[in-house]
């Protein structure tokens, strides 16, 4: 049997195409791998840097003394599967993680800011978590400094009780101005809350009694 010869137009014709078959499938298998981060397509961890913002360590209502700001990280892994130690990185300063479960976040606080700058955030810096996706370990942007907050109010410290005159002891004296504030003499004493001695809401003869029993040596001590 003659085999039939193709003219050699149509053979390289047919080698061309052949060819570029070959490496489209090679480009789409390549792509593919590139779009899964090296892991196994879905089924790998794929952490992300969530949120950014300045504020501080611990969140109050109202401060004591100044507080230093910094900034709050919350990385979250989006991923099916746990992922293990990674490094986080803000501003050029970095932080351990020891790992983070699947569908599940952790917040971590950066000491300091930057001013006028952008902040940015990078979550697996050392690229030694294999993730699903590579390309959303990153955020950065300007961040707004918050508001001071207001001075916490000083808690009053207890006082004695019985010291109506506010000077630290129990005596006769602080009987005295009792009777005299149940007589009308007196619109208040010094110390009110520590003339009240039984507690009872009121500064009368009785807390004055008291007083006068403890000073005499007949009562071991008064209420608190």
């Amino acid at each position: 049997m003659r085999l039939r010869r193709f003219p050699k137009a149509i053979l390289v014709t047919l080698l061309g195409f052949a060819m570029l078959v070959i490496g489209y499938s090679a480009f789409n298998a390549s792509a593919d791998e590139g779009e899964s981060g090296g892991a196994d397509g879905e089924n790998a961890p794929d952490l992300v840097v969530k949120s950014i913002n300045i504020e501080k360590e611990t969140v109050v209502s109202c401060v004591t003394e100044p507080k230093v700001l910094g900034v709050r990280t919350v990385i979250s892994n989006t991923g099916p599967i746990a992922a293990g130690p990674f490094v986080v990185e803000v501003n050029g300063a970095q932080q351990d993680v020891s790992g983070l479960d699947a569908m599940s976040e952790v917040s971590i606080w950066f000491e300091g800011y930057v001013v006028g700058e952008d902040t940015e955030a990078e979550v697996d810096v050392t690229d030694t978590v294999d993730e699903s996706r590579e390309f959303n370990n990153v955020l950065f942007g300007p961040l707004p400094v918050p508001t001071p907050l207001p001075t916490c109010t000083p808690e009053p410290e207890p006082g004695l009780p019985g010291d109506a005159s506010c000077d630290e002891t129990v005596n006769a004296i602080d009987a005295s101005l009792i009777l005299q504030v149940s007589a009308a003499l007196l619109d208040e004493v010094p110390c009110p809350a520590d003339a009240d001695v039984n507690g009872d809401g009121n500064t009368d003869a009785v807390d004055a009694s008291l007083i006068l029993q403890f000073t005499a040596g007949l009562l071991d001590g008064l209420p608190a």
